[in-house]
């Protein structure tokens, strides 16, 4: 195989032998050595065709645990994650495979479920608001993702963002 491809790579249906031959004759012509971006391209397009399920997950781990461009992982698991439509099991297996990978990531999967959770029902719930709010780095999506004037003002007592601020006082305002 060539351009970090395997074997697994093709019998998951992530690309095709013809693909392959297509991907290393561009980057010959191009002269691009980032063979990490073709695969990156290669998962994407797997995701966007929703093969991805939680019966293939398992399998994706471990062909992922095996490519040598963390950064690549990171970046499809990130693009996955932040994705609306993906059910709940498969946020929670993902959000542990970032977590096993750096803990630092634990802020995107916040943003994340927070995002999620508004996606879902339209509104945040007073729990979520309340888990997030002594953190200031969220009062923005918080704000934003608000409607209700009872959080909104919680939110603004403890924020210590003129813009924040005003934002919220706007949307108290004009609704």
């Amino acid at each position: 195989m060539n351009h970090g491809y395997t074997e697994e790579w093709v019998k998951l249906g992530i690309i095709h032998y013809d693909e392959i031959e297509t991907q290393v004759n561009e980057a010959i012509r191009l002269k691009d050595n980032n063979t990490e971006h073709m695969r990156y391209k290669s998962l994407l397009r797997f995701y966007e065709s929703s093969k991805l399920s939680i019966s293939v997950m398992p399998l994706l781990f471990d062909l992922l645990d095996q490519d040598t461009d963390q950064i690549m992982i990171i970046g499809f698991y990130l693009k996955v994650i932040n994705d609306p439509r993906i059910d709940s099991q498969m946020f929670e297996i993902i959000s542990e495979k970032l977590l096993s990978i750096d803990s630092r990531y634990k802020q995107d999967i916040e943003r994340a479920a927070i995002k999620r959770e508004y996606f879902m029902t339209g509104s945040l719930s007073e729990k979520t608001i309340m888990k997030f709010i002594a953190i200031e780095k969220y009062h923005r999506i918080l704000v934003d993702h608000c409607s209700c004037p009872k959080l909104l003002n919680k939110i603004q007592k403890i924020s210590n963002s003129k813009k924040i601020n005003n934002i919220i006082n706007a949307k108290l305002q004009f609704g």
